[in-house]
């Protein structure tokens, strides 16, 4: 009888103190790091005066740094013969996302420029972690939204790719961990260059919400018959919470992409930069 009391004693005390290896808490696993993104074509960073993701691609000289300072001090006229193309204030973004385009430009109005100093995307964090698990391991979340690329064919003069609906289509895959969009540009109003690029799978980063990888530009040249191509990288982020409301998800994507190179059929030199930006389809941009 005694015997019997003892073991029941023993195997309360193992359940209550976890089998004898813990103090009983229950704690949640640790957050995988996700996946890497490796894009070096980009600066990326978190914000030290309000905490959001950057994205940064940087083409300035020396000669522009008081140009690039006076888009950087507390006035908000911009010096004179240039602007911020892109401008999210007042609309659906504009509580998660900043995006600032520094172009050299003629005209006071639309996305048109003469030289893109720098570009910029600044996003709120991906908030996607319970106890250190994703949301939604396996969800997938769409998004569309606008998309602009100011190019050089043959190192002449920039030509402008200017869509509102130019992120026709973009998937986010929680499960898979991975990214992939269309983006067009065509020749209409604002808009002088044709475009489009698709990237599949791209690898996404489900605990910072970053993605990127490698990609490739088609370009339609207005002055002839060629369609040109060149690869390059794109990087982008993801803002918000993966959650429903109103038939709408919370999520908001915007990225940058950079592409250089010669298209192999021609021989011909393509540079370009472009960003984009979207939201649930839903979400009326």
């Amino acid at each position: 009888m005694v015997m019997r009391v003892m073991m029941a004693i023993c195997f309360l005390g193992l359940v209550a103190c976890g089998g004898g290896g813990g103090a009983g808490v229950s704690r949640p696993p640790a957050p995988q790091p996700g996946k890497e993104i490796d894009t070096p074509a980009f600066e990326t960073y978190r914000t030290d005066h309000n905490g959001r993701n950057r994205i940064r691609r940087d083409n300035s000289s020396p000669s522009d740094a008081t140009i690039i300072a006076q888009f950087e001090d507390t006035n908000p006229d911009s010096p004179a013969g240039y602007r911020n193309l892109i401008d999210l204030a007042d609309t659906a973004y504009d509580d998660k996302m900043t995006i600032e385009v520094i172009g050299k430009v003629a005209s006071a109005t639309g996305p048109g420029a003469e030289r893109i100093l720098r570009l910029t995307v600044d996003q709120t964090p991906l908030l996607a972690a319970r106890a250190g698990a994703p949301i939604a391991a396996d969800g997938k979340y769409y998004f569309r939204g606008a998309n602009f690329v100011w190019a050089s064919l043959d190192g002449q003069s920039l030509l402008t790719g200017a869509n509102s609906d130019g992120l026709v289509n973009m998937e986010l895959d929680f499960g898979r961990q991975t990214a992939s969009l269309r983006l067009e540009t065509g020749v209409n109003e604002g808009s002088n260059l044709r475009t489009a690029m698709t990237a599949d799978n791209l690898p996404f980063n489900i605990q910072t919400g970053a993605y990127g990888g490698d990609v490739t530009l088609r370009v339609w040249d207005p002055d002839s018959s060629d369609i040109l191509s060149a690869a390059g990288s794109l990087r982008g982020s993801v803002a918000g919470r993966p959650e429903f409301s109103d038939g709408m998800h919370d999520m908001v994507t915007g990225g940058l992409y950079t592409v250089s190179g010669t298209d192999p059929a021609t021989g011909r030199t393509v540079d370009a930069d472009g960003v984009f930006y979207g939201a649930d389809p839903n979400a009326g941009n």
